[in-house]
């Protein structure tokens, strides 16, 4: 669960898995009876892979045996371990456990486990489960909305973001990449209603990140959350030289003003919803108000 800690002596060797006898017991299905190994020696903490069926793996990358660095993030299951080295002086014994591990660290199918986007940002949660090949259902909760991503075999299959209903799933996962704060839960997998994406996860990390910064670049050179956009009076330009969904944006933007219920209304991704206002006004017909 989150901010449960479990903490490390120089030396010893912690064995991770679904079993009673182990000595940090993580009881969900995708984790194996003897899992993995944590093993501190001289200052250094490594991870080894016990066997497990579904893999160990150390900021996506699947591994048998590493040496493990502060900020470390290590998926076992779906939980997630962040690596966190103590700053006491030499010699000083930790504090004990903020909580019981075989108590605080359990998952279960039903409820999985919980997270902060602060700490385990959104296209490290879809590189890590996509990495693992997990079926999964990501619920994300932020300030800029809410979604969930359905994950499987390596793939995004579909988004919903409930602030944009019957909004494209290109929209929606573009949305989601761009939420920085907030909470996260992973839910057991059902299969979507409608596979309407189906992307494979690094491609759809390479594409959408850039698209995200892109966006955010073209978006603060449109007005303010406290401005308006307005039709350009008078307006020069003719409006037989728009196509139609130059015509259905400058609707939209007459209609709603606002940039941001411009974008959430908008059936385009909101790259494509700021490159379409951006034109507008270059080209005469929207104004700054």
């Amino acid at each position: 669960h989150q901010g449960s800690e479990y903490v490390l002596d120089d030396p010893c060797e912690v064995t991770v898995g679904r079993s009673g006898d182990v000595d940090l017991t993580l009881v969900e299905g995708m984790v194996s009876r003897r899992h993995a190994v944590f093993r501190v020696a001289g200052g250094e903490l490594t991870i080894e892979d016990a066997g497990s069926t579904n893999g160990t793996f150390v900021n996506g990358d699947k591994i048998r045996k590493r040496s493990l660095q502060e900020g470390d993030r290590v998926l076992i299951g779906t939980t997630i371990l962040k690596v966190v080295f103590s700053r006491l002086p030499l010699g000083t014994k930790p504090p004990p456990p903020k909580s019981r591990p075989n108590d605080d660290m359990q998952t279960t199918d039903r409820s999985g486990m919980t997270g902060r986007l602060e700490e385990v940002g959104v296209p490290e949660l879809l590189e890590m489960f996509g990495s693992a090949r997990q079926r999964v259902i990501l619920e994300l909760e932020s300030p800029r909305g809410n979604a969930l991503v359905w994950i499987a075999g390596g793939r995004v299959l579909d988004c919903e973001v409930r602030e944009l209903p019957g909004a494209p799933a290109a929209k929606c996962i573009g949305r989601a990449l761009g939420f920085e704060s907030g909470s996260f839960a992973v839910r057991p997998y059902h299969a979507p209603d409608d596979a309407r994406l189906d992307a494979a996860i690094p491609e759809l990390l390479v594409d959408g990140l850039f698209k995200l910064d892109e966006s955010t670049v073209l978006r603060q050179r449109l007005p303010a959350d406290d401005e308006l956009l307005a039709l350009a009076k008078p307006m020069v330009p003719s409006l037989n030289a728009l196509d139609e969904r130059d015509l259905e944006m400058l609707q939209r933007a007459h209609n709603l003003g606002v940039v941001q219920a411009i974008l959430d209304d908008s059936p385009e991704t909101d790259l494509e919803t700021c490159r379409r206002l951006l034109a507008l006004v270059e080209r005469g017909y929207l104004r700054k108000s």
